[in-house]
């Protein structure tokens, strides 16, 4: 069985203006698991490129050391890159995302659910966001207490 979801958030005018405004897009409603799990493995390469860095600096610069330093580093790129790539194909969702409209399948019931109240969470983020952003004048407020 498969379940479906299917968002889209319609703004305004107004609300359009202050979403660009405010530049909201990129604002992340929810990742998948695989999408985090890809993002922890390319993060873990990059520190391997840092390491392999390091290492070229204290070696002086000794030709093995030197080329095996340089082949660590070009590997953990090759591989970093891959894994943001393969993140990429795994669900990421933004609310530029929800305005664009959404169409998730899944199997597991639970995920759609959980994919659910982030995206009700969200909202409810961008109207508070949103109604503060329509009132706010460009004054500024102290408060002493």
């Amino acid at each position: 069985m498969t379940f479906v979801l299917y968002a889209q958030l319609d703004l305004d005018a107004e609300e359009d203006h202050l979403f660009e405004k405010y530049q909201l897009h990129d604002r992340v409603v929810y990742n998948s698991e695989a999408f985090l799990q890809h993002l922890q493995a390319a993060d873990e390469h990059r520190a391997e490129i840092e390491r392999a860095h390091e290492l070229m600096q204290d070696t002086g610069h000794k030709d093995h050391d030197f080329l095996t330093n340089a082949a660590t580093m070009a590997y953990n790129s090759v591989a970093a890159f891959g894994y943001n790539t393969l993140g990429k194909l795994d669900l990421q969702l933004t609310l530029q995302g929800l305005v664009d409209g959404i169409h998730i399948e899944s199997q597991d019931l639970e995920e759609i659910l959980g994919i659910e109240k982030y995206i009700h969470q969200s909202t409810v983020f961008l109207a508070d966001y949103l109604n503060v952003a329509f009132t706010f004048a460009g004054r500024e407020e102290l408060d002493e207490h």
